[in-house]
């Protein structure tokens, strides 16, 4: 069965003040119609980067 949801190989950066910041770096993420998925990680590590990319809030 396809994933619902896939996304492969998404690679964010930001500029900033003192230089580029990358958020993402090479991210895979698949979910099947059905299944619950949990993005867990320390903060700043983008987990909410890779949610507003999924959910075309952002472009990658």
């Amino acid at each position: 069965m396809p994933a619902r949801i896939e996304a492969r190989t998404i690679f964010k950066t930001f500029e900033t003040p003192t230089g580029p910041v990358e958020a993402l770096r090479g991210v895979d993420l698949a979910a099947q119609s059905g299944e619950f998925v949990a993005l867990v990680g320390e903060s700043g590590c983008g987990k909410t980067t890779l949610l507003r990319i999924v959910a075309g809030l952002v472009a990658p």
